[in-house]
């Protein structure tokens, strides 16, 4: 599980907006403040706010292409 100080939380895949991490009722989550777009949401149980964080930060790289590699 991730300690504090938290990573810093990278803005949106999605529309580049701003996110911050949010806290309802037992669970941790990223959430864009723009369009609304949420990260897992993982409950307190040995969680911590950077579970969240770390999983939002998650870029996947996109698999190229046949035509790309040739």
């Amino acid at each position: 599980m991730s300690e504090y100080p938290w990573p810093e939380i990278l803005p949106c895949p999605f529309c580049n907006g701003k996110a911050v991490r949010r806290e309802l009722r037992w669970e941790y989550f990223v959430e864009c403040l723009t369009c609304y777009a949420t990260s897992r949401h993982f409950y307190h149980h040995g969680a911590t706010y950077g579970d969240a964080i770390k999983m939002w930060n998650t870029r996947y790289k996109p698999v190229p292409s046949k035509e790309a590699i040739e």
